[in-house]
């Protein structure tokens, strides 16, 4: 007898795990109303794409739904490029929804009806610009789940929807370069009360449709841009031993450079990336110029490699350029922190995700990325779970390309996904508080 009642418990706790706190045949007759919106949010922001801190059509789009659903809606964060949606249906829970609107200097290559055409100057360089890394779905997603919220009579809660301009790091005279950092120091939770718990997601174009991924600590990595300009002396090509050639000497920085990870980063701790990832200077064949400028992104997983890593660029630069007798100035900016996920809200957000039908694989043990995302900062103050959502072609017809591609991709099942999981994750928390009189 013994042996059934255990046997019984395991497979009520395995169901529970893979259940939600709500009735879900309830809900997804509301959801499929609004999925026609949905598409409809997403095509018009993915066709009409904005870079960071130029975001001023995608806000006003945003805050336009967002009061005709009678949110209170605030647009001083972000540099005037952030837009914030609280809706009090109820003093508690409080919860929260991140979603970033900025697109990408990158020209949009695959044939599909949304596809964007729109063209613009980045760093004095005409360009086309694509959502090449799913922020129109993040947005639309949040829209979609904002609607959904005020449309339903039944929901007891408060929200607030954070849309996000600049996360992929903005120049603008005046603002920080991470729009989440910016949203922060506009003031945005010394003026409103923070939400007890934060939902933020991203489409992943080379994961499968259904495919959900997260973890229950760090999330992605500790992030910084650097850019170095050289100085030396122009002169003729033929000639070069009465010049000072940035080139050259811009060949063994990057070279040397990459014994900064190779050989000095503890790689035991986790992942470590310097990367060149832009490079100008000169203008014909046979003039030597006087400058070079790169450009680049240090990764790092552990924050004691992060700081070796600053450190020991900086110092190899600086020497490689001495060697040369070239002059070299090195600045770091875009600073983003890691990002971790709160144990109690990732399993909770796996259990949920699990229970969404057209989930087909959903992983709570992926490994810690690369990449960076400045939700960080909110995840700094707020208890929160980050998860990827999968956007390949179910059909296998358009090849996936990897984010900030021209080949960028996500299918329209991975934007209902990403609705639906935002929606679920809601009412989870709204019927059940897991949080809830937590520090």
């Amino acid at each position: 007898m013994r042996s059934i009642v255990i046997f019984v418990f395991l497979i009520i706790s395995i169901q529970g795990f893979t259940q939600t706190s709500f009735n879900t045949k309830q809900l997804d007759p509301q959801i499929e109303e609004i999925i026609p919106h949905l598409m409809e949010y997403r095509s018009h922001i993915h066709q009409n794409p904005e870079i960071s801190y130029h975001e001023t059509e995608t806000a006003k789009y945003v805050a336009d739904k967002l009061r005709s659903w009678g949110y209170e809606v605030h647009t001083k964060y972000g540099g005037g490029y952030g837009v914030v949606g609280i809706l009090n249906k109820g003093a508690k829970p409080y919860i929260g929804i991140r979603a970033d609107m900025d697109a990408l200097p990158v020209e949009e290559l695959v044939d599909s009806p949304i596809k964007s055409t729109k063209r613009a100057l980045f760093e004095g360089v005409e360009t086309g610009i694509s959502h090449a890394c799913g922020h129109d779905v993040h947005t639309a997603a949040a829209l979609a789940t904002a609607e959904l919220i005020s449309k339903d009579k039944s929901f007891s809660g408060s929200m607030m929807f954070i849309f996000q301009p600049a996360e992929e790091g903005g120049k603008k005279e005046g603002l920080l370069n991470s729009g989440a950092e910016q949203m922060l120091a506009d003031g945005l939770f010394e003026d409103l009360p923070k939400p007890e718990v934060l939902f933020t997601l991203h489409v992943i174009g080379g994961a499968p449709t259904g495919f959900f991924g997260l973890n229950y600590g760090l999330q992605s990595a500790n992030s910084a841009f650097f850019e170095v300009k050289l100085k030396g002396v122009q002169g003729h090509g033929s000639s070069p031993w009465v010049t000072k050639d940035p080139i050259s000497c811009a060949a063994q920085i990057i070279t040397t450079a990459q014994t900064v990870v190779s050989r000095e980063a503890d790689l035991t701790k986790g992942a470590a990336v310097v990367t060149f990832a832009s490079i100008h200077g000169g203008l014909r064949e046979n003039i030597i110029p006087s400058e070079v400028v790169m450009k680049g992104t240090i990764r790092n997983l552990d924050t004691d490699n992060h700081n070796l890593v600053l450190n020991s660029l900086k110092k190899k630069i600086k020497a490689v350029a001495e060697m040369n007798d070239i002059e070299a100035d090195v600045i770091y900016y875009n600073p983003v922190p890691a990002l971790y996920n709160n144990a109690t809200v990732s399993k909770n957000t796996a259990r949920v995700l699990k229970s969404i039908p057209t989930a087909q694989n959903v992983s709570d043990e992926i490994q810690a990325g690369t990449g960076y995302d400045d939700a960080s900062q909110f995840h700094n103050l707020i208890p929160a779970c980050y998860f990827l959502v999968g956007g390949a072609d179910p059909t296998g017809k358009i090849k996936p390309g990897g984010n900030h591609t021209p080949y960028f991709f996500i299918s329209d099942e991975a934007v209902k996904n990403s609705f639906i999981a935002f929606a679920y994750l809601v009412y989870d928390y709204l019927n059940n508080p897991y949080l809830s009189g937590k520090p």
